[in-house]
């Protein structure tokens, strides 16, 4: 009887256990759209500028987790864009820092969800890792003790910095950047958005640099004094004072610092800057290791030496020269690159990567552009080709000062091949022969948090699976993953990618991605939704990110699992960029239509900034669209040329200037009407949601104005969203749902029905 009992409590149990895992089976197999609110406020990794540290000995690993949701406390004045009242970054808003113990397989939390925190780094010997953090109302150095899992406040100075403080080779001091003596981060900010008591606003021209020079405020914001903090006591020395500082590191001596500072600006926003070279040494003043080199501010590629005696830099922008400084007297040589080389560096700077010095060779230094690796010194200032690697279409180095290597020949390295997937890899330079680290199921390896002996830690994603992060052992290629950030997004089923490329009318190679519906089938037609940004004739770069587009609020797998295939369309500008942009969107239409993917008569578009600009160039051109959505686009490229920032400097001349062939609206007219989509309303036929901030400094408020009053006077279907408070995208969790919403809503109403 006993034994009959028994059983049959045993066949409950199990049909218990069969029926729960049938029905969890059941709910992952189901294609069900990921809730909006699940992507929204799924936590993320912050930006590459806010990347984590790993200990000399691999097994503790330190990374940033942002997590922000409708509580998280946002800064919507202009003036807090960059900076928040505490002097923290505002990037760093919602940052917890965690730490792995990789051996243990356990994982604390530095902060609590009341602070933000940036900038961590551990010491030479591992046992203590130095951040900042804004607990307690300012931003301040910090330590968190390994052994005793505490953390405690190193100095109530406030700093300012968005990167990570540097250690002393000794483990006793760190070099961190200040707030200016006796300036308050009120007063630093207010200077560098044009804020005053009086209400009273001067901006003066500039007439010796044809009106537009401007030393603008993002190199009054970064005006600091660079400072040694001494570990054991806390005290303080500043080795230099007020400078607009960029790029820095801790001499080995421990009492010295070299860094970059910006001696000028030049073209507004066009980040074409003049960059000095500074040595700053306790008791002295700054010395100037060499001046005025020539640098887009947005590639700024610079690395020291191994024996701390020479920099290599790398300019873009007015020139392209890779340059090596020698410290002791300022010597600069131009490193002699081939044509075709200086031609590629002109075309793609963003596909160089480097320069990074060899520790086994320290005046050598290497750099990759494409799929090859070269090399230079300042006794054989001939670049020379080192390596390439046929089966990737770029190569990259770690964004290190000094090469990553395994044994004397291999080195690490990033590939990137023509589908877009990306691995980290040892690269033989004696043959040429590489060995992949690989992740199963995983194609983009990115955001390297650290690198330390032969462990690296990084994050790895797909198109279908959240980001996370790894650590891999170099030596033995095994991988382990350290972290669990989005659980709830594993549930779910998300649509896969494609890359397509063709040969387009005028002999360009043009490649677009598409993200498929959940659960595609061939041969079926699906409604197809167009995002558009920037000047870019190849998309497959965005192939391997999960949701394809890395920023909130533009998640696309929110709707490709409600059945939209997403097409990210690319673009060109031959001379006339809204007939040029339209006519290469249309033509990604098409193709995608003819592969039997996209349903001719289910088409919208929208795209966000210069993607709102391109949204409007497509409706402007083109009936094929059915619905188009206008995130803070440029309707008026007059208008645009004259914004001016709240600083005083012109925001947007190097850009429209650079899409309209450089000219000026007095001195073609005619360019400024025909690629102003403002004068081609009438050509609209889609129906068009305009959602723009109304504290939009780069795109302001009168470009959705005018757009909004020219399609209503015309009849034209359109509506108007204006989000209070909000700058050039949206900041607040609840208005980036109250866009995505609203996106959802106007594509399933004109487009998918």
């Amino acid at each position: 009887m006993k034994k009959n009992i028994f059983k049959l409590q045993l066949l409950f149990a199990c049909s218990v256990i069969f029926t729960a895992i049938s029905q969890s089976v059941r709910v992952l197999a189901a294609p069900q759209p990921v809730p909006i609110e699940k992507l929204m406020y799924a936590p993320i990794f912050p930006s590459i500028q806010l990347q984590g540290s790993i200990s000399q000995d691999g097994t503790a690993v330190a990374y940033f987790v942002q997590y922000v949701t409708p509580k998280t406390k946002m800064y919507m004045n202009d003036k807090y864009s960059l900076y928040i009242p505490s002097g923290a970054p505002s990037s760093a808003l919602g940052l917890r820092l965690l730490v792995r113990e990789v051996t243990l397989r356990k994982t604390y939390f530095i902060n609590d969800a009341t602070s933000n925190v940036w900038g961590a780094t551990w010491s030479p010997d591992g046992k203590t890792l130095a951040y900042y953090s804004d607990a307690g109302g300012r931003a301040c150095l910090w330590i968190w003790n390994r052994r005793t899992h505490r953390s405690h406040q190193l100095a109530s100075t406030i700093v300012h910095s968005s990167d990570s403080p540097q250690w002393s080779a000794d483990g006793r001091r760190l070099l961190v950047t200040l707030l200016p003596l006796h300036e308050s981060v009120d007063a630093l900010l207010n200077v560098a958005y044009g804020v005053n008591s009086t209400g009273i606003h001067e901006f003066y021209s500039r007439a010796s640099t044809v009106g537009y020079r401007s030393f603008d405020k993002f190199a009054k914001l970064s005006m600091a004094d660079i400072a040694i903090v001494d570990v054991k006591s806390g005290s303080i020395d500043r080795i230099a004072f007020h400078r607009p500082v960029g790029w820095m590191r801790f001499m080995r001596d421990g009492r010295s610092a070299i860094f970059t500072q910006t001696d000028d600006i030049r073209n507004g926003n066009n980040h074409d800057v003049d960059i000095g070279i500074y040595v700053a040494e306790r008791g002295q003043n700054p010395r100037a290791v060499t001046k005025n080199l020539s640098s887009d501010s947005s590639f700024l590629r610079i690395a020291l030496s191994e024996d701390e005696k020479e920099l290599s830099f790398i300019t873009t922008g007015r020139t392209n020269d890779w340059l090596i400084i020698r410290l002791m007297d300022g010597k600069t040589t131009k490193i002699t690159l081939p044509q075709n080389l200086v031609q590629s560096l002109n075309v793609a700077p963003n596909y160089l990567a480097g320069p990074a010095w060899d520790k086994l060779l320290p005046s050598k230094c290497y750099f990759t552009i494409g799929n090859e690796l070269w090399s230079a010194s300042m006794d054989s200032p001939v670049a020379l080709k080192v390596a390439s690697v046929a089966s990737a279409d770029y190569i990259y180095l770690p964004e290190l000062d000094t090469l990553v290597r395994d044994g004397r020949k291999r080195m690490l390295i990033l590939l990137r091949n023509a589908y877009a997937q990306t691995s980290y890899a040892l690269l033989d330079t004696g043959n040429g022969a590489i060995r992949r680290v690989r992740i199963p199921g995983l194609s983009y390896y990115d955001g390297l948090v650290a690198l330390s002996g032969s462990k690296a830690a990084f994050i790895a994603q797909s198109a279908t699976q959240p980001p996370e992060v790894y650590i891999a052992d170099l030596r033995s290629l095994t991988i382990t993953r350290i972290s669990s950030i989005t659980p709830d997004l594993e549930r779910y089923h998300y649509g896969s990618s494609r890359i397509f490329s063709w040969t387009a009318r005028n002999g360009h190679k043009l490649s677009a991605m598409v993200i498929l519906p959940t659960g595609y089938q061939k041969g079926r037609r699906y409604p197809l939704i167009v995002w558009s940004y920037g000047i870019h004739p190849d998309q497959s770069g965005f192939a391997n990110i999960f949701g394809g587009w890395a920023f909130k609020p533009f998640n696309m797998q929110v709707y490709a699992t409600r059945g939209y295939a997403v097409l990210f369309a690319p673009t060109e500008n031959n001379g006339s960029i809204r007939r040029d942009v339209a006519q290469t969107i249309v033509e990604a239409v098409q193709r995608t239509i003819q592969k039997g993917i996209a349903d001719p008569n289910r088409v919208g578009i929208f795209g966000e900034s210069f993607g709102g600009y391109n949204t409007l160039a497509a409706i402007t051109s083109s009936t094929i669209f059915k619905a188009a959505v206008v995130n803070w686009g440029v309707v008026d490229l007059t208008s645009a040329f004259g914004t001016l920032d709240p600083d005083g400097s012109p925001y947007s001349i190097g850009i429209v200037k650079g899409m309209v062939g450089g000219s000026e609206p007095w001195s073609s007219p005619q360019q400024y009407i025909e690629n102003s989509p403002i004068y081609h309303l009438d050509r609209i036929t889609a129906p068009v949601l305009i959602l723009h901030g109304s504290q939009d400094p780069a795109v302001p408020l009168g470009q959705a104005d005018e757009l909004f009053v020219g399609l209503e006077y015309l009849g034209k279907m359109t509506e108007y969203v204006r989000y209070d408070g909000e700058g050039h995208g949206l900041e607040n969790p609840v208005d980036q749902l109250n866009a995505v919403r609203r996106t959802l809503q106007w594509f399933e109403m004109y487009v998918k029905r």
